[in-house]
């Protein structure tokens, strides 16, 4: 009788390629690197082919490993159609969703509105990555994306969520209650290394040319950045509204400047045969609610 690796053994030959890491597939999936390793060798076994190649440190597909890794990939998400397809037919929503989420979107949007997705959907579970990096949904990491744009790939569905604009954010303690775009060039700014130009337009499309200076701060996620202007190390650019929503906001956080003029698109994406899924439809309605719920104080 012709032998099959396990799920559990796909599931962790897919983790090894995403990272081409075996460290850090173990890491990613709470396993020790030999019981990793392990599974590897079962697979090779079976297939009587070797999948990676390694060279000192050094982890790459091979040939094999590329094909194989291909038809993993459908072969995982078949069995989760097939979970899917019976928790529909059960009425129910019964499954996990993998959500990658920008962090900021996740410390406003997400995280203060699971207890209702946990009363609404029990059985439904959340497991959740913040990151600006593009989403993998070809490796079968992702269920669902939130980002910035409209990316083309086939397969995927963009759903529009919202519209936001950058609003410069500060401590009001910072200005003492005088408040001008010429007031913030003369302070220090916190810039983002994924958007290195981001303050150039608001200041452009405010008539002023302010460069960069030695105060200023560069920091790679809106979390850290918006908790850097409570301390009052410098300013922001935040998402409007989306920042209403911060607990902060108010109090240690303020937006008294013009928000910029230019907008930009956040999207719910998702793999196209997704969207008529029993537990997708749960997890959309329940974020735009969330969503609907920050109101400028």
């Amino acid at each position: 009788m012709k032998q099959y690796p396990s799920t559990r053994m796909l599931m962790t030959f897919c983790k090894v390629a995403q990272y081409l890491s075996f460290q850090h597939a173990a890491k990613e999936l709470g396993l020790t690197k030999s019981a990793v390793s392990h599974q590897i060798r079962s697979i090779e076994s079976i297939v009587e082919a070797r999948l990676f190649s390694r060279t000192g440190r050094k982890v790459i597909l091979t040939e094999a490993g590329h094909v194989f890794l291909k038809h993993s990939v459908n072969a995982l998400r078949e069995i989760d159609k097939a979970h899917e397809k019976i928790a529909s037919i059960r009425g129910t929503e019964s499954s996990t969703i993998r959500l990658s989420s920008l962090p900021f979107f996740s410390n406003v949007v997400i995280i203060p509105n699971l207890h209702r997705l946990k009363k609404d959907h029990p059985n439904l579970s959340l497991s959740l990555g913040s990151s600006h990096d593009y989403a993998d949904f070809d490796t079968g990491a992702v269920d669902v994306a939130i980002r910035f744009g409209r990316r083309h790939q086939s397969g995927l569905k963009f759903k529009p969520l919202m519209e936001v604009k950058s609003t410069p954010v500060c401590n009001p303690d910072l200005f003492k209650h005088s408040y001008s775009p010429d007031r913030l060039a003369s302070h220090p700014l916190i810039h983002f290394s994924f958007q290195p130009k981001a303050w150039d337009i608001w200041f452009s499309e405010n008539g002023i040319n302010r460069k960069p200076a030695s105060e200023d701060l560069w920091m790679d996620n809106v979390p850290d950045a918006i908790q850097a202007v409570q301390a009052g190390l410098g300013s922001a650019l935040a998402m409007s509204p989306l920042i209403y929503g911060h607990p902060g906001y108010g109090e240690t956080l303020i937006s008294p400047f013009p928000n910029s003029s230019k907008s930009y698109d956040l999207f719910l994406v998702t793999k196209t045969e997704q969207i008529e899924n029993t537990s997708f439809r749960a997890f959309e309605k329940w974020l735009r609610q969330s969503i609907r719920s920050i109101n400028k104080p």
